[in-house]
C-alpha cells in the first residue's frame, strides 16, 4: 500500500483527498496503509 500512497502524492494532494475520503467510507483502508 505504501507504493500507492507515494504514487498518489506524486499525482497531487487532490487525488489523495478523494482517495482517502472514499476509503474511509469503505472501512479506513487508507489509514492502515499510511500507518504501515
Amino acid at each position: 500500500m505504501d507504493n500507492s500512497v507515494e504514487i498518489l502524492r506524486d499525482h497531487g494532494d487532490r487525488l489523495i483527498t478523494d482517495h482517502v475520503a472514499e476509503n474511509i467510507e469503505f472501512g479506513q483502508g487508507v489509514t492502515r496503509g499510511i500507518d504501515e
